[in-house]
C-alpha cells in the first residue's frame, strides 16, 4: 500500500524490526560489559542490599557426624475418657415452698387416682363383655349352621319320600287301570250290542282301518321295547351276577340258616330272563291274537314275578340280617345300592308295560265311542 511520503507499509515494518534488533544487541553488550549479576528489577520495583555473611555455611566433602543413644518408654494404657458434661446455659435459682402453700396431696390427688382406677376398670369390663358377645355370636352362628344342615337333610329326606310315594302311586294307578280296563271292556261291548249296534260292522271297521295302523304302532313300540329290554336284561344280568356272588359267599358261610326256596325262585327268574333274551320277537308273533288280554296277562304275570322276587329278596335280607349282622356290615352298602337300582328299573319296567298296554286299548275304545256318537246323531236327525 503506497503512503503520502512514498514509502510502503512493508518497508516501515522492516525498519521497525531492524531497530528492535539493534536495541537488543546494545543491551546484550551492556550486560556483558557489567559482568554476571542480578538482573534489573521489574518495572515498579527496586533492589535492596542485604548482608548474608552470617548465613554462609562451609560445604565439606564429608559432613560431621555424631552418635547418641535413646530409650523409648513402654506403651501406657489409654486413660478413661471423662464423661461429657454439657455446659450450663441457664441461670440457676432456688426457692422454698412451705407445706400447705400449693395443694393438699391427700385431698386433691386421691380423687384423681379414684377416677383413673374407675376408668381402667370400666374399660376392662367393656372389653370382657365384647369378648363374651363375640363368643356368643360364634356359638349362635354354629347353631344356625347346624340347624341349616339339619333342615337340608330333612328336605332331602322329604323329597326322597315324596318321590317314593309318587312312584308307588303311579305304579298302583297303572295296576288299577290294568285291572279295571279288562273288566269294563266286555261290559261296554255288551251294552253296545244291547243298544242295537252291529258289532260285526265295528269289527270289520276295526280290522280294516284300525288294525293296520295299530300293527305298525305296535311294531314300532315293540322295537323300542326290545331295545330297552336288551338294556334291561344286561343290567339285570349284572345285578344277578353280583348278587349271586354275594349270596354264594353267604350261602357257604350259613348254608343251614338260609332258605333254599328263594334260590329256586331266583333261578326261575334267571331262566325267564334268558328265554326273553333268546326270543326277543316273541311278542310280534302274538300281536294278532287277542292283544288286550295277552298284554294285560303278561304284564300282570311280570308284575307278580317282580313282586315275588322282590319279597323273596327282602326276606333273605331280613333273615341274613338277623343271623349274620357282623358279616352283612361290609356288604350292606352294595346291597342297598343294588336294591335301589332294581326298584327304579322295576318301576320303569312297570310304567313301560302299563303305557304299552293302555296304548293298545285306547284306540279301540275311542273308535267305539265315536261310532256311538255318530249313531246317536243319525237317530236324532
Amino acid at each position: 500500500m503506497q503512503t503520502d511520503e512514498g514509502e510502503t507499509q512493508a518497508a516501515r515494518q522492516h525498519e521497525a524490526r531492524r531497530r528492535a534488533l539493534a536495541r537488543r544487541r546494545a543491551q546484550a553488550d551492556q550486560y556483558k560489559n557489567k559482568g554476571r549479576g542480578t538482573p534489573p528489577p521489574v518495572t515498579g520495583r527496586r533492589h535492596e542490599n542485604v548482608q548474608t555473611e552470617k548465613f554462609l555455611e562451609e560445604l565439606l566433602e564429608r559432613p560431621s557426624e555424631t552418635e547418641a543413644s535413646c530409650q523409648t518408654d513402654p506403651f501406657l494404657d489409654r486413660p478413661v475418657s471423662p464423661p461429657f458434661i454439657p455446659a450450663v446455659v441457664t441461670a440457676e435459682a432456688e426457692t422454698q415452698v412451705y407445706p400447705g402453700e400449693l395443694f393438699d396431696f391427700n385431698g386433691e390427688v386421691e380423687p384423681i387416682l379414684d377416677l383413673l382406677v374407675g376408668k381402667t376398670l370400666e374399660q376392662s369390663i367393656a372389653e370382657v363383655i365384647e369378648e363374651e358377645q363375640e363368643m356368643l355370636k360364634a356359638l349362635q352362628h354354629g347353631e344356625q349352621m347346624g340347624q341349616q344342615t339339619k333342615k337340608e337333610v330333612q328336605d332331602k329326606q322329604k323329597s326322597g319320600a315324596n318321590e317314593d310315594s309318587e312312584a308307588e302311586n303311579d305304579s298302583s294307578q297303572g295296576v288299577l287301570s290294568l285291572e279295571y280296563l279288562p273288566e269294563t271292556l266286555p261290559d261296554v261291548l255288551a251294552g253296545l250290542k244291547h243298544a242295537g249296534y252291529n258289532i260285526n260292522d265295528i269289527k270289520t271297521d276295526f280290522g280294516e282301518d284300525i288294525m293296520p295302523w295299530l300293527l305298525k304302532e305296535v311294531q314300532n313300540e315293540l322295537k323300542h321295547m326290545v331295545s330297552s329290554k336288551d338294556i334291561l336284561t344286561d343290567i339285570v344280568r349284572e345285578i344277578v351276577e353280583t348278587r349271586g356272588e354275594v349270596y354264594r359267599v353267604m350261602k357257604d358261610e350259613d348254608a343251614e340258616i338260609l332258605d333254599l326256596g328263594s334260590d329256586d325262585e331266583s333261578a326261575k327268574k334267571d331262566e325267564e330272563t334268558r328265554e326273553q333274551e333268546e326270543n326277543p320277537n316273541q311278542d310280534l308273533e302274538n300281536v294278532d291274537q287277542n292283544i288286550a288280554s295277552d298284554e294285560t296277562n303278561k304284564d300282570m304275570e311280570q308284575m307278580e314275578d317282580c313282586e315275588i322276587s322282590y319279597k323273596n329278596q327282602r326276606e333273605l335280607e331280613s333273615k341274613m340280617s338277623e343271623h349274620n349282622k357282623e358279616d352283612l356290615d361290609d356288604n350292606k352298602e352294595i346291597v342297598d345300592e343294588e336294591d335301589t337300582n332294581n326298584d327304579l328299573k322295576l318301576s320303569a319296567r312297570v310304567e313301560e308295560n302299563e303305557t304299552g298296554s293302555v296304548k293298545h286299548l285306547i284306540p279301540e275304545i275311542s273308535e267305539i265311542e265315536d261310532k256311538k256318537t255318530q249313531d246317536n246323531g243319525e237317530v236324532e236327525s
